[in-house]
């Protein structure tokens, strides 16, 4: 009941309703309705939009059926301010290369917004402009198993004897990951009714 609680607290501060009916006049009109999910980390708490489908650039050959989206990646063309995007890609590997990229676009005005493809698979998140890579990481939205040195504490739980230092001989343990699905997905739902299984959208709408 708890859980019921806040999750249906969760849906009106983030006006879960109102994004649906959009979702659903999407698919009137754009033949395709779709939700991105993801986290808000200001809030700390889920979060959703509605994604305008000429935005995305899904596989032609791909259906949404009753299990989903059939496609093995999805493009979203996505607009960010150059600093922002500099300050998200910070340290990351080969991260001096794409900030050299986008202040050479934007002649190091870092206001000016740069339009770049977001690309996502299950396993995979990257950001690309042009043709070069500006981010790559694993699913963002995924808790991977880890291996980690037991902290001294649990080790004397273990019967494990410590120095004064806290060093101790001991093997890493694998921590498995916590995670609501029992595979990675791509942070995307569709909405679609009359789809015939041949294309991403439906041939026609209620409108039509």
């Amino acid at each position: 009941e708890k859980l019921k609680g806040r999750l249906a607290d969760i849906a009106d501060k983030i006006k879960l309703r109102i994004q649906l009916k959009m979702a659903a006049r999407h698919w009137g009109i754009f033949l395709l309705g779709v939700a991105k999910f993801g986290w808000d980390l200001d809030r700390d708490m889920p979060s959703s939009q509605i994604v305008r489908p000429k935005k995305l650039i899904l596989d032609p050959d791909a259906a949404i059926t009753q299990m989903g989206y059939t496609g093995n990646r999805i493009g979203e063309y996505r607009k960010m301010e150059a600093e922002t995007i500099k300050a998200i890609i910070g340290d990351a590997k080969d991260s001096s290369k794409a900030k050299k990229v986008i202040d050479e676009l934007v002649e190091k005005d870092g206001a000016t917004e740069v339009q770049f493809i977001e690309w996502w698979t299950p396993e995979y998140m990257c950001w690309k402009l042009g043709k070069d890579i500006l981010l790559k990481r694993k699913n963002p939205h995924w808790n991977y198993d880890k291996t980690e040195n037991p902290s001294p504490t649990d080790l004397a739980s273990k019967g494990v004897t410590v120095d004064d230092y806290g060093n101790a001989t001991a093997q890493p343990v694998e921590v498995k990951g916590t995670n609501h699905f029992p595979v990675p997905q791509m942070p995307y739902v569709f909405l679609s009714v009359f789809s015939l299984g041949d294309q991403p959208m439906d041939k026609t709408s209620l409108i039509g």
